[in-house]
């Protein structure tokens, strides 16, 4: 215990940090004895050995100053010395001159805390002038800082070995509620974030702002980040107070190779608490892909949000969507990657979104949407892309602003571009795009309610066009206002035979999803609902087939779409491996026709194991020769029955058209039967 010149002098351990700051604070404003009060003196011990102690712990001695250096203030002036060894004739230092005995011993308190320990660990290390001074000159400036806070800042490593030093490596300071592991990181010291984990500092701790260790090295540079060992660990993907993840602060920082490293380690890339699988080695794969690539913007970086918002190419937007990224992520700003692609007019990136299902109505937080962008920029490629997938031709922003009024609105010079905007507002217009109901500051002839201008068609032959109109005139809103009033008079569950038939064709395929969305939307409700039977051949099997199996119109789209880039390539007959992986994504490896319960679907096949070749129909329901118990007399292996056959096979069955794809070969019964095969009819 130290020797106390009086007991009233002890601080309450509660109270301490309140009564270093005001002690320091005294100290700052100037308080105390001489003009440079807190100045660490190189002084000799020799001067204060006979002298009467006032205060001694440890190390530390608080002395009256020798009668020659006593102001003129009436009170006994006092000094706050550090010596290691009383007995020895080395140097000692003076730490603090002050004329009130309290203030020494208030510094004494808050000195011997940081020091003893530092002094006992480290010894010459600590205990010179200059390290002294630079010591408690910080320790001013941070006055709830440990033990455990200083050694991280300056590297006092020996001290790791003291016992009152392990004690505080996972205590927070009370400011700011940092831990001795932010501190060394925030200082970028490699050495010291190893030493202070290897010690025991735990990597998941937070400060008041939420802040990890991580989430400070993400905004310094990989080797901090390298340090904190936190591969595959949770703390990857936890979010501070203002819901950031480590990710999200590289990318505010514009720090690329700190995002890169991040992934490496295991972050979501949607910024999300599950950590990849360490056993998926394709993900893997893919993110040393990523990595490795060029093409990512660092202009678009510090708006946040993800790979899909900062990727340039086709190729590696579909390696961001193949490893799961999100494609309605948003930013900074809201704006998800469409409005990001839009903006930097990437037409490939934006049709690879659309085509993989982004939603093409999300809004900013100025309730922009990607259309509204791509009319404001008067591109009619963008625009007919919108369109096609669905986007709300009439969607207002929070100015009152629709597509129509923005491209109207546009105020160009150049010829081309005053063409463009003319198409823009045909295109727009001939879907039904509204004309302003209100009237805004900037609104044109080609958006105001009163105004004539429509745009002008990209191409246009005068007598087909104005036979056009009067088409669209006398049949268009008969024949909606008919489909409509049945939808609204149909009462109660009626038993019908309304039957979906879908041909094939490849690609033009997507002419039959363009028609399902006029009749989704006319109807109100899911294709599904509106057939009690839906068949289809080829790709048009694939449509009924994913309708059946609950998925959107605009997944159907995107199949299509995938079909085109990914399945159609190269020269006839096409390679039937991407085919059969994306009927696998889409469908299951495993899933049974059985499993579909409503519609009744039927797909189309040739049975081509004979002559002449036979109509096959997948079906989800039992064929009526069973239901009659009838059986076939048939020298051929017979085919599986609903509740065997698989549905992407079935899918694979009616695609295999001649000279398009080798024939399906799977659907026997007997699977590696070589017997026979089907294609499609």
């Amino acid at each position: 215990m130290p020797k106390l010149a009086s007991e009233s002098s002890i601080v309450p351990e509660a109270s301490l940090p309140n009564r270093m700051s005001q002690f320091f604070g005294k100290l700052a404003r100037g308080l105390g004895w001489g003009p440079q009060p807190t100045k660490v003196n190189n002084v000799n011990w020799s001067d204060y050995a006979n002298r009467a102690f006032t205060f001694v712990e440890g190390p530390f001695i608080i002395v009256p100053l020798a009668e020659d250096n006593i102001s003129e203030d009436p009170n006994l002036a006092y000094e706050l010395i550090i010596h290691k060894e009383i007995n020895s004739s080395r140097n000692a230092y003076s730490l603090l001159r002050t004329c009130k005995e309290e203030e020494a011993k208030g510094a004494m308190e808050a000195y011997s805390k940081i020091l003893i320990p530092l002094v006992d660990s480290c010894g010459k290390e600590v205990l010179c002038h200059n390290v002294l001074q630079k010591v408690l000159d910080f320790l001013r400036e941070h006055v709830t800082w440990g033990v455990a806070h200083i050694l991280a800042h300056f590297g006092f490593l020996e001290a790791l070995k003291n016992e009152t030093v392990l004690a505080e490596l996972n205590e927070p300071e009370e400011r700011e509620g940092l831990y001795p592991l932010h501190v060394a990181v925030g200082i970028e010291n490699e050495k010291v974030i190893s030493a202070l984990i290897a010690a025991g500092a735990r990597i998941d701790v937070v400060d008041l702002s939420g802040n990890t260790p991580l989430h400070i090295a993400a905004t310094k540079s990989v080797a901090v980040i390298l340090a904190l060992k936190v591969k595959h660990d949770p703390v990857l993907n936890r979010k501070n107070a203002a819901s950031e993840t480590p990710l999200q602060l590289a990318a505010q920082h514009s720090k690329l190779d700190n995002i890169k490293q991040l992934i490496q380690l295991g972050t979501n890339l949607n910024h999300r608490e599950e950590v990849p699988d360490p056993a998926n080695t394709s993900y893997w794969e893919k993110i040393e892909k990523l990595v490795l690539a060029k093409d990512i913007s660092s202009k678009d970086l510090h708006k946040g949000g993800s790979f899909v918002h900062w990727v340039k190419t086709r190729e590696l937007m579909d390696l961001c969507l193949d490893l799961g990224c999100d494609p309605d992520l948003i930013n900074n700003k809201e704006q998800t990657s469409l409005h990001v692609m839009v903006l930097r007019n990437r037409i490939q990136c934006i049709v690879t979104l659309l085509c993989r299902g982004a939603k093409a109505n999300c809004a900013d937080q100025e309730g922009t949407t990607p259309l509204h962008l791509a009319a404001a920029q008067c591109s009619a490629t963008l625009t007919q892309a919108f369109i096609v997938f669905g986007c709300d031709i009439n969607a207002v922003n929070k100015r009152g602003e629709t597509p129509r009024h923005l491209a109207a609105s546009c105020k160009v010079d150049d010829k081309a571009k005053s063409s463009e905007r003319d198409k823009v507002i045909y295109l727009l217009h001939t879907v039904g795009a509204s004309r302003c109901q209100t009237k805004l500051s900037a609104c044109a002839d080609g958006c105001l309610d009163e105004g004539n201008f429509n745009g002008v068609p990209l191409y246009e032959k005068p007598l087909l066009r104005s036979r056009w109109i009067m088409d669209e005139q006398l049949s268009r809103r008969q024949i909606l206002e008919a489909i409509r009033w049945q939808v609204q008079n149909r009462t109660g569950h009626q038993r019908t035979g309304r039957v979906l038939c879908l041909d094939g064709g490849g690609i033009k395929g997507l002419v039959m999803t363009q028609m399902l969305f006029v009749i989704q939307e006319v109807l109100g409700r899911p294709i599904h609902e509106c057939f009690d039977w839906i068949s289809g051949t080829s790709t048009g099997g694939f449509l009924a087939l994913m309708i059946c199996t609950g998925k959107s119109v605009q997944d159907v789209q995107s199949l299509y779409y995938n079909l085109k880039e990914k399945v159609f390539v190269g020269a006839r007959p096409y390679e039937a491996g991407p085919l059969e992986e994306i009927l696998i994504n889409e469908f299951g490896e495993d899933t049974v026709m059985s499993s579909i319960k409503y519609p009744r679907v039927m797909v189309t096949s040739t049975l081509a194991d004979r002559l002449p070749p036979d109509l096959h129909l997948f079906r989800n329901y039992e064929s009526p020769m069973s239901v009659l118990g009838i059986e076939e007399e048939n020298v051929f292996m017979p085919t599986h029955p609903p509740d065997k056959q698989k549905v992407w096979l079935t899918a694979r069955c009616s695609g295999a058209a001649p000279t398009y794809f080798r024939s399906g070969k799977s659907v026997r019964r007997d699977e590696n039967s070589r017997k026979g095969s089907l294609s499609s009819g």
